[in-house]
């Protein structure tokens, strides 16, 4: 028994170090999608073409960006991000470039949760302490164009 322990006890410690690097690298890349806002008079749509590119250090430096097509307006927010198991949190901290003759960019916050099944990360953001509405972003290829 005393010859087979330190091998057990090196099985569990690459168990535990590579949990949560797998969920990192698996999370990490280019995603896109959309975001709603409830309809209000003060929003300028009520569905938003949204992407979000995360890298793989820790805490990740995303940048997303969101628009509505239809207006040619377009905003690109800088962020802080956190990838923990199968979630990532992020805090967008500036607006980096915009587009928009009138209204105005939330910054946000919000939490995804990753979906295997579907490959998606989905989950619902805020602003200025109320909740807005919801993010659904799909994995974009290697091939495809970054934000």
């Amino acid at each position: 028994m005393l010859k087979t322990a330190p091998i057990f006890r090196c099985l569990v410690l690459v168990l535990l170090i590579s949990g949560p690097l797998a969920a990192q690298n698996v999370l990490t890349g280019t995603w896109s999608g959309w975001l709603t806002q409830p309809d209000d008079h003060f929003a300028l749509s009520n569905l938003y073409s949204f992407g979000l590119t995360l890298t793989g250090d820790q805490p990740t430096t995303s940048r997303s960006h969101i628009a509505i097509d239809s207006l040619s307006f377009y905003g690109v927010m800088e962020s802080y991000a956190f990838i923990k198991d199968q979630q990532v949190f992020v805090h967008e901290t500036r607006i980096t470039e915009q587009h928009i003759e009138w209204g105005y960019w939330y910054l946000k916050e919000y939490t995804l949760t990753y979906h295997p099944e579907d490959d998606t990360l989905r989950g619902r953001w805020k602003a200025a302490g109320r909740e807005r509405g919801e993010i659904v972003l799909f994995r974009q290829s290697r091939f495809s164009h970054e934000l």
